[in-house]
Parts: structure tokens; C-alpha cells; sequence
């Protein structure tokens, strides 16, 4: 895999390095596209999360009231 991918050829690396460093042979475009999608995709996961339970209707329960809540003060 690493013959498929172009070398660097900058004359400031040292030639310790030059083999260490890789150009990928796809461009930001990928990277450019993918990342709106993500958050959109994520974006809206959070908003169905927050508006499905939301938009449930029905009777809420009965709170049962305990005499120590009603107790006057001291």
C-alpha cells in the first residue's frame, strides 16, 4: 500500500525522514463532504431524541402526597 502512495519531495526533510512522510492520493474534497453530512446525520439523532418524547401525549401520574410534607413548621 505505501508503493501506491506518492513521496514527498521537499529538500528541507532530512533524508532520515523522507521515507516517514506520505501524500495521499485523495484530496480534501471527501473530508469536505463528509463532515456536513456527519453533522447534519448527527444533528438530527439529537433533535428526534429531544422531540419524540416530547411529543407524546398522555396522562401524567398521580403524585401521592406524604403528611410528612404537610406537617406545620416547628
Amino acid at each position: 500500500m505505501a508503493e501506491a502512495k506518492k513521496k514527498i519531495s521537499d529538500p528541507g526533510v532530512p533524508t532520515l525522514f523522507k521515507d516517514s512522510f506520505f501524500r495521499s492520493d485523495r484530496g480534501t474534497a471527501r473530508k469536505a463532504v463528509a463532515l456536513p453530512i456527519a453533522i447534519f446525520i448527527h444533528a438530527a439523532f439529537l433533535i428526534m431524541a429531544i422531540a419524540i418524547p416530547l411529543l407524546q401525549t398522555g396522562e401524567l401520574p398521580t403524585v401521592e402526597v406524604y403528611s410528612a410534607f404537610l406537617a406545620p413548621p416547628p
